[in-house]
């Protein structure tokens, strides 16, 4: 169920935009930048919780503790979030969003980073690890078909969407709440490495930027990630000011279009799950891992033919392919986070999950936000001006180029890199023999 929690994350890319830019006026740049700011401080605040959560010793565990803690703060701070007052003006408003994204984000932190450690740590088993990871993306792809639908909700609840996203995030910090303290309430610790050595903090996170295979999988997650969140806010305009040509219904018509396409694509993802889980276990990680960032580049570069205002159900196709395409990524790339931390102990005789899943974490955060203040910079250089009921010609044509070729241009860095990848089945086999050996002696 922390599945769920971890993914609704992406509802701030996907309200960000519409209601602090499209809706409130303020430049997409500074939207990008207030999103990316918190990174910074993430860069900190990250491997310090997985120095905490490695080091903390309680009669509960290592990581249980610090997800309920983190959990009730989600709660209490993603619904500020929306609640601006639209009398500050532009730069008010950013501020204020830069604020609210500091503590929520910071929330994030001490929850996320001891509950990817727990997922790490549940099964030494290299194939299991593929089936939990299967299990927790059930309930991400799950929570997709919510969020695809949060900016049409903000028209159900009040017609001026503004107003409509502070229900939306009262709504979600409910969620967020009740998915959030499941791990802390139902998973179970392996608690005998609370019989380990405490970590220091500094050779910690250097040892773990030293880790070869490690630096690949956060390499290629990180352009992936930059390739997926440049097209999420950029498909808001792209729909509103292309396929329904800023028309007077355009951004409800925009709202329900990527509500379907999210649904459909988050349907469609739940229903490869299984296939995915059997590939990664039989046909080998890496292998079903680059099949999936290659569909999702083909995915990204079609979008020029299928954001089509003659017929604008076209786009489902994108949908349809993208999703599941996320779906084999989301499912494989932290199954090998827990390979990953085998090599680490294999070095160093510790097991530190709460420090790599910190970074990892860290990794995918810093990949959303530069993808989302690129996409807001991409927004300005393509000549596309906030809260204008029509954009230029030439603002649409240089969009929908970048809109494509930008992200598969990313993703494919992603799958060269990733063919490098060293972790096979047989390498892991491998060492856990000298694993063994170590620990018999």
């Amino acid at each position: 169920m922390g599945g769920m929690t971890n993914d609704l994350i992406n509802v701030i890319s996907v309200l960000a935009i519409p209601i602090y830019s499209i809706a409130l006026g303020v430049n997409p740049a500074l939207i990008g930048v207030a999103l990316t700011i918190p990174r910074i401080w993430d860069a900190f605040s990250d491997p310090i919780m997985g120095y905490i959560t490695d080091n903390f010793r309680s009669r509960w565990g290592r990581r249980r503790p610090l997800i309920l803690l983190g959990a009730v703060l989600l709660c209490i701070s993603f619904p500020l979030l929306w609640a601006p007052n639209p009398a500050w003006g532009p730069n008010g408003l950013a501020a204020y969003l830069l604020v609210m994204l500091l503590g929520y984000y910071t929330a994030y932190t001490i929850w996320s980073v001891p509950w990817n450690a727990l997922g790490f740590e549940m099964t030494p088993d290299y194939n299991e690890r593929t089936r939990v990871q299967a299990w927790r993306t059930v309930f991400a792809t799950a929570a997709g078909l919510f969020i695809s639908w949060t900016y049409k909700l903000c028209f159900l609840f009040d017609k001026n969407e503004v107003i409509g996203a502070r229900y939306v995030g009262a709504l979600i910090g409910l969620i967020l709440l009740v998915t959030g303290v499941a791990s802390a309430f139902f998973c179970k610790e392996r608690m005998e490495s609370q019989k380990q050595d405490k970590i220091k903090l500094i050779p910690a996170f250097t040892t773990t930027l030293k880790n070869r295979p490690f630096l690949m999988v956060c390499g290629s997650v990180s352009l992936f990630i930059i390739g997926v969140f440049l097209v999420q806010p950029m498909a808001i305009y792209v729909n509103i000011y292309y396929v329904f040509q800023g028309s007077e219904n355009a951004r409800d018509a925009a709202s329900t279009i990527s509500g379907l396409g999210g649904m459909c694509g988050a349907v469609l993802g739940l229903l490869m799950i299984p296939l995915i889980s059997w590939l990664g276990t039989h046909w080998g990680k890496k292998q079903t891992l680059l099949l999936g960032m290659t569909g999702a580049a083909f995915s990204f570069l079609i979008q020029f033919l299928t954001f089509n205002p003659a017929h604008p159900h076209m786009e489902l196709i994108s949908f349809c392919m993208m999703s599941p395409s996320i779906a084999f990524i989301w499912l494989i790339l932290p199954s090998m986070v827990a390979d990953v931390c085998d090599v680490d102990e294999l070095h160093t005789g510790l097991r530190r999950e709460g420090m790599y899943g910190a970074v990892y974490g860290w990794i995918l955060k810093l990949g959303v936000s530069f993808g989302l203040l690129l996409s807001g910079f991409v927004l300005t250089i393509a000549g596309i001006e906030p809260a204008m009921e029509h954009q230029s010609p030439e603002a649409i044509r240089n969009l929908r180029i970048l809109f494509s070729v930008v992200p598969f241009l990313c993703t494919m860095g992603a799958v060269f890199l990733m063919m490098r990848y060293p972790l096979t089945e047989a390498a892991m086999d491998k060492l856990k023999d000298k694993l063994d050996a170590l620990k018999n002696k």
